[in-house]
């Protein structure tokens, strides 16, 4: 057995203490890898997760530490083999990455070296000595790496983090919904842009081959009428939006959610697309701004470039408010957050509501209606809104929101 090379004195295989300590950590765990995955079949929404966090990790190391790609490569494939692996230690990526990296690079070129009758002592300990640089480089460039982009992960690396300390079946259910929403998304978007590609290159061929009696006028029209194909899509009476035009502004995403009573049962799911819209932010280099309100606004999440500590996010995961559903004071807290910004950014304002009738009459005033529409106008702020309930909505109580989009099917 390899344990029994690595644990005698006199062997060539002999190993620094720390290595084997971590070698030992990673077969136990390892193990138990196994088990967990076996019980928890019914959890494959949640373990693509950890393929996610796993995968991106690659990408960055892979990318900075040429000199041993190969072999990193190896140690991914093993590692996404058993994708759950840190759920069995609780540990955190910067704590688990080395332990796994040190006991692949054991394994990987000591093990064969234990069957090799042929090889002299002194080509031996050259491979183990190398095989123990090489390790040595990976975990430093690995901490290194983590250090600088523990605070940067998009929202799937997230929320890996916060089940990490969270340890909640909440959290479980936002990460489940979150990568729903992701889906619907990017089918969607592919959908559309499939349908609008086969309908522009139809048009293109008449224009320009057939000789259609079209006027270039009446040919840019229906262009433009099938570039908004890429902007949405109906199914039933929900709208599904592959946020499209999100990319093109530079001020931030202000999201006002609604936190009552009434819209607890769906408190999992719009907190699911809340992160799943910081991942937007995260993207596209763009601040967010989250406004949690029912009777009144205590307090806010405000995310510089879309980036989340994870204390923060884990914060956010809990936080409710509660009461009944006040729309004035989440508006005005949007406006002075605007009003902190460049004047010629373009921003979004998503409310995130039940839809329920506006009590508040200063909402109905003219004057303040004029002044708002002006405002909004000027600093070039488009305000959309997720309606939970149809039933309930007024658009003309709603008069501040360009687009609406009821989402209750989506929810159920």
């Amino acid at each position: 057995m390899i344990e029994h090379a690595l644990q005698k004195t006199d062997s060539a295989l002999r190993c620094p203490e720390e290595s084997l300590v971590r070698f030992y950590e990673a077969v136990s765990y390892s193990k138990k890898t196994q088990l967990f995955i076996e019980e928890t079949m019914q959890e494959e929404d949640f373990l693509f997760f950890f393929r996610d966090i796993w995968v991106a990790l690659y990408e960055e190391m892979s990318y900075h530490i040429q000199e041993i790609e190969q072999p990193y490569h190896r140690l991914l494939a093993k590692v996404l083999d058993t994708n759950a692996y840190v759920m069995c230690r609780r540990m955190t990526v910067k704590e688990s990455l080395p332990a796994l990296v040190g006991a692949y690079h054991i394994t990987e070129y000591c093990y064969p070296l234990v069957h090799d009758d042929y090889l002299e002592t002194s080509t031996v300990e050259e491979q183990v000595e190398r095989a123990y640089e090489m390790m040595r480089m990976v975990i430093q460039g690995v901490d290194e790496l983590v250090d600088f982009n523990i605070g940067m992960y998009e929202f799937r690396e997230q929320i890996v983090i916060a089940e990490l300390i969270a340890d909640t079946q909440e959290a479980k259910e936002i990460a489940k919904y979150s990568r729903i929403f992701q889906q619907i998304i990017d089918e969607v978007g592919a959908m559309a842009t499939d349908t609008y590609t086969t309908e522009f290159e139809l048009m293109q061929h008449r224009f320009f081959i057939e000789g259609s009696p079209e006027t270039v006028t009446e040919y840019l029209k229906k262009k433009k009428a099938a570039e908004t194909m890429l902007q949405s899509h109906y199914r039933n009476n929900v709208i599904y939006v592959p946020f499209q035009n999100a990319q093109q502004g530079d001020g931030p995403y202000i999201i006002c959610l609604e936190q009552t009573a009434r819209t607890k049962r769906f408190d999992i799911q719009t907190k699911a697309l809340v992160l799943l819209i910081s991942r937007l932010a995260k993207q596209y280099g763009r601040d967010l701004c989250i406004i949690p309100y029912a009777n009144d606004v205590k307090g806010h999440y405000y995310f510089e470039k879309g980036n989340i500590p994870v204390d923060e996010l884990s914060q956010f995961v809990r936080h409710y408010e509660d009461g009944e559903a006040n729309i004035l004071p989440a508006l005005s807290f949007a406006l002075t957050i605007l009003r902190q910004n460049d004047e010629q950014q373009r921003s979004d304002i998503i409310f995130i509501t039940e839809g329920g009738m506006i009590r508040e009459q200063r909402l109905l005033d003219s004057t303040y209606k004029q002044a708002v529409e002006s405002f909004l106008t000027m600093r070039n702020v488009d305000v959309s809104a997720l309606v939970l309930n149809e039933r309930l909505f007024d658009e003309q109580q709603y008069w501040f929101i360009n687009d609406v989009y009821f989402a209750e099917e989506l929810f159920e």
